[in-house]
């Protein structure tokens, strides 16, 4: 849940590239059409999926979109979206999997009537005609239920959604964490869901410090196949200086005749080409050499070491915050994120 993507781009976009995400699903996306696809992506290396809260609907936020790494092959599913003052969803299919799967961006707001909405969602699934096929529900649900986070109270969006989950066999598996942080950090809440139909193709899942007051959740989708960035990384050969022979490349050099070399060169750059000729060879001998990986598409040109330390420094006090839950604890997260937010746009502009 992003609470209005447009400020939030540098921290978006660094998350899908640190964290390494395929597939991201945003909620409350607060954009209009008067706001291009240019404006939300720092480069082009990712595609948009989105549905913009319906024009005509003065209240401002939700909105639900999908950022997919272009090596993701899927198919836009509108049949399967809904578009109403009850919910919001956005859905595609992934091909390549080893059974169909759909993925959907769901978000219903607060204060809208939960029987609506399950009613709308129930509509969607019962369009699927694959039988064996995986359904993954993502989004901001606005439901809670102790079963799934023993802080909160069973709402009656909570049990319903609960009974709603019962009679299409699907699972909530984000148990126990909370996503949804009150600002001044006294209250937390589990609103951000996954619900899936075979959790077993679920794995590693996770709660990230937040980016808005929601946290985002992320998880591994065991049917579809790693992308190859991942499992050969760009590598390139370079001396490893830590383990240097120093003696043998002063008997190298030593032995030599450097001088003969140089008086038999027939001028300066001959001689230049004589004497670099017999250090490179000393070193090439002498120093071992090591492959170094290179992952490139983790990070941007603007996000620096700088950034990084700030970065971790932020999750530790969230970590921190969570644990002590104390309004000092709180408000050092704000101060440190705050800070980390100013640089990086900073840096990027």
């Amino acid at each position: 849940n992003a609470r209005s993507w447009l400020p939030k781009v540098e921290e978006i976009s660094h998350l899908a590239h640190s964290s390494r995400i395929d597939i991201l699903c945003i909620t409350e996306t607060w954009l209009t059409a008067a706001i291009p696809d240019s404006l939300l992506l720092p480069s082009k290396d990712h595609v948009i999926i989105r549905r913009d809260r319906n024009s005509d609907t003065s209240v401002r936020g939700g909105g639900v979109a999908f950022l997919l790494h272009p090596s993701i092959q899927f198919t836009h599913r509108p049949d399967l979206s809904a578009n109403t003052p009850a919910i919001e969803i956005e859905c595609i299919e992934l091909l390549k999997c080893d059974c169909p799967t759909f993925v959907f961006s769901c978000y219903r707001p607060p204060h809208q009537d939960h029987a609506t909405f399950h009613q709308t969602l129930h509509q969607c699934l019962h369009l699927i005609q694959h039988p064996q096929s995986n359904i993954i529900l993502l989004g901001d649900f606005n439901a809670r239920l102790k079963d799934w986070h023993s802080d909160d109270p069973n709402t009656p969006a909570g049990r319903s959604l609960a009974q709603l989950l019962d009679d299409e066999g699907l699972t909530q598996t984000v148990l126990n964490q909370a996503t949804y942080f009150s600002p001044a950090g006294r209250t937390s809440s589990l609103l951000d869901l996954a619900i899936v139909k075979h959790a077993f193709k679920i794995d590693n899942l996770s709660v990230l410090p937040p980016i808005s007051d929601h946290s985002p959740v992320v998880f591994d989708i065991l049917s579809y196949p790693v992308r190859n960035s991942r499992n050969h990384p760009d590598t390139s050969l370079v001396f490893d200086y830590t383990n240097v022979d120093w003696q043998a490349v002063n008997d190298y050099i030593w032995d030599k005749p450097l001088c003969s070399a140089v008086q038999d060169a027939d001028g300066v750059d001959s001689a230049w080409a004589a004497w670099s000729s017999i250090l490179e060879t000393a070193i090439t001998e002498s120093i071992p050499q090591k492959h170094r990986q290179h992952h490139t598409h983790l990070s941007k040109p603007w996000f620096h070491s700088a950034h990084h330390h700030l970065r971790k420094r932020c999750n530790r006090l969230f970590r921190a915050a969570k644990r002590h839950c104390s309004l000092a604890a709180w408000a050092l997260y704000r101060t440190a994120r705050n800070t980390y937010v100013t640089q990086l746009r900073k840096s990027k502009n």
